[in-house]
């Protein structure tokens, strides 16, 4: 990042290989992975078997999420930001993004972004979501959380 983001308050880049999912039919799950850090200043992986950040500072933050979908055949999921263990904005508006998991051996690439407003010490996580659950098991691929901060500093 170097230059781009020295005035920036906070920032973070995270990764994980995936694995294989254990989906819940109807209910929404975590990602259950651990992050490590690429580059990180003021964000830190959440700690235990969840895939997302704790931040330090609070503001705005651009977040982008993004895997690769495995298997699953024939089934529609969707992916939705979680902050402190609840739907980003309380479900008033809709950040989820579906996807449709084709009944092939083909790979596909998810991502999303948003604005997310945090609070210092807030957890920003992914879950996802299948109504039914297929006769072969979803994974996931190298995910990926870049997150920054959009607040800088000495500008006002």
């Amino acid at each position: 990042m170097g230059d781009v983001c020295q005035k920036t308050i906070s920032y973070s880049t995270i990764h994980s290989d995936g694995g294989s999912l254990t989906p819940s039919a109807g209910s929404y799950v975590y990602f259950p992975f651990n992050g490590s850090v690429g580059i990180s200043k003021d964000i830190t992986p959440i700690s235990g078997s969840i895939f997302g950040v704790k931040v330090m500072q609070k503001g705005m933050y651009y977040v982008e999420f993004s895997f690769v979908a495995v298997n699953g055949d024939s089934k529609t999921y969707r992916i939705q930001p979680y902050v402190n263990g609840d739907i980003y904005g309380g479900g008033s508006y809709d950040l989820s993004v579906r996807f449709y998991q084709q009944p092939t051996q083909q790979k596909y690439e998810v991502s999303t972004h948003c604005l997310i407003d945090l609070n210092e010490a807030d957890e920003v996580s992914w879950k996802i979501y299948v109504g039914s659950l297929s006769a072969v098991a979803f994974s996931t691929i190298n995910l990926k959380m870049n997150i920054i901060n959009l607040q800088t500093l000495g500008i006002h």
